[in-house]
């Protein structure tokens, strides 16, 4: 169901939604935007597009962790400007989303415009926890898309558990996946939170002036 929001009583501006592939960011991001009216985009449109444009992306399937040359992280450090002025772009527009996708992470927040939108209350990130290897592989083969062998359902759990480790130590709340019917109810939850406890020295504006 859609519903009408309130721009003030929403806070943030963009609601970023990371974790590895296969534990549900996609479904939960569409139920919370049709819930809140607002639309929800995949980091794996930008990187399609960037793709078709003739950018050479790491293609991370074809490596066999989720760290080192051409990994998840590495294809998330790539995209980390693009994700960065999307966000920005939103924001100036006053124009709510939600952006998913497993190539957003933790050290996205370690660029000084992020920081800065998450200290004003722009930006809210969550990361989303599955601590179970095996749920992951059930949800790879259930999606049947991609790969879903078990050699990469290991390799996303590891990248799960890294990106919540990461996030952690920025600051960043996780949630868990489980139980799901909570999810969005949670998601939200967090998303009210304070992000980033410590001051920033420079954001884009006072909390007395959001649109």
């Amino acid at each position: 169901m859609t519903t009408q929001f309130d721009l003030s009583a929403l806070g943030w501006r963009i609601l970023l939604l990371g974790g590895a592939s296969g534990i549900g960011k996609s479904t939960v991001a569409m139920h919370l935007g049709q819930r809140l009216g607002v639309p929800w985009l995949q980091v794996d449109d930008f990187r399609l597009a960037l793709e078709r444009s003739g950018i050479a992306i790491p293609d991370s399937a074809l490596v066999p962790t989720f760290d080192g040359p051409g990994s998840l992280i590495e294809v998330g450090k790539f995209l980390s400007p693009a994700i960065e002025i999307i966000c920005e772009n939103h924001i100036v527009q006053n124009n709510p989303a939600i952006l998913e996708g497993d190539a957003i992470i933790p050290t996205l927040f370690d660029r000084p415009q992020i920081r800065n939108l998450a200290a004003g209350g722009w930006l809210r990130a969550i990361f989303l926890d599955e601590s179970e290897e095996q749920a992951i592989h059930a949800n790879m083969q259930t999606r049947n898309r991609g790969h879903a062998d078990v050699a990469h359902a290991h390799k996303n759990w590891r990248y799960g558990a890294w990106l919540c480790r990461a996030a952690t130590e920025r600051g960043v709340p996780t949630v868990p996946t489980r139980p799901w019917q909570t999810l969005g109810d949670r998601i939200l939850a967090s998303a009210q939170a304070p992000l980033i406890p410590h001051p920033i020295s420079r954001i884009p504006h006072s909390p007395g002036d959001r649109p």
